[in-house]
């Protein structure tokens, strides 16, 4: 009965010994800036890789484009990416930053968008969650003008 109950205290020290590996948050928030500039590469090529850039898109993933409904999924999205004209669009900044499990992140930053002979700037926030394959997915993404719908009119 000793011995069972010993090699039942040493089991536990070892499995508690053997715990998660620490994550580190400065090599999760470069991953994430870089899958960021994967998805804005995707979207930047002539004509934009659209099976690419959806590649960063979780298959449920919602987008919020300004002055339109919620557009869910990747099938929906695609013909959204498809009509857009990312060559008007720069990213102006880019924040990101990862929650202390690793597995859920954010990216911030601002744009600038050229049409019609103006420049509109705006500001964006997407929400990226890691997967079981180490890939870091867009889970929401939003974005909008700094002067309103009417500016590029």
């Amino acid at each position: 009965m000793k011995n069972g109950i010993l090699l039942l205290a040493t089991t536990a020290l070892l499995v508690g010994c053997n715990g998660p590996k620490p994550i580190n948050l400065d090599q999760e928030r470069e991953a994430l800036r870089t899958a960021y500039r994967g998805a804005d590469q995707a979207a930047h090529e002539t004509p934009p890789n659209v099976e690419k850039l959806l590649s960063f898109y979780a298959a449920d993933a919602g987008v919020y484009p300004p002055g339109a409904p919620l557009i869910r999924g990747q099938e929906a999205l695609r013909p959204l990416f498809a009509q857009m004209d990312f060559s008007k669009v720069r990213v102006t900044s880019l924040n990101a930053e990862v929650a202390a499990a690793g597995d859920v992140g954010y990216t911030t930053g601002t744009f600038e968008v050229q049409s019609n002979g103006k420049t509109e700037t705006g500001k964006y926030i997407t929400v990226w969650k890691k997967h079981s394959d180490g890939s870091w997915k867009i889970a929401e993404d939003t974005f909008n003008s700094d002067t309103g719908p009417q500016a590029l009119e």
